[in-house]
């Protein structure tokens, strides 16, 4: 069974951050109207994603699109995540 890593995604933020998980979903934004991340919880927070998926991010990856919402940013996970089980 596929792994759902949106859902990953969001549950360790509310684990992490403790925030009530239906306070928010897939779309809602990281930054501005939305969870209001700074770029220290930004930083905190690819760390966490890269240990909790066993990934590490490229330098590439560390664009404004890429973190708009969860949806983006699983979208990016999800390459990792896919390579590294067809390795």
């Amino acid at each position: 069974m596929a792994r759902n890593i949106v859902d990953e995604l969001v549950a360790l933020v509310a684990r992490e951050l403790k925030i009530d998980p239906e306070s928010f979903g897939p779309e809602t934004p990281l930054f501005e109207n939305g969870l209001e991340l700074d770029s220290f919880a930004v930083v905190d927070l690819v760390t966490r994603v890269e240990t909790h998926f066993g990934i590490q991010l490229s330098d590439a990856d560390f664009r404004p699109e890429n973190f708009t919402d969860f949806k983006t940013l699983g979208g990016v996970v999800e390459g990792y995540v896919a390579d590294k089980s067809d390795a």
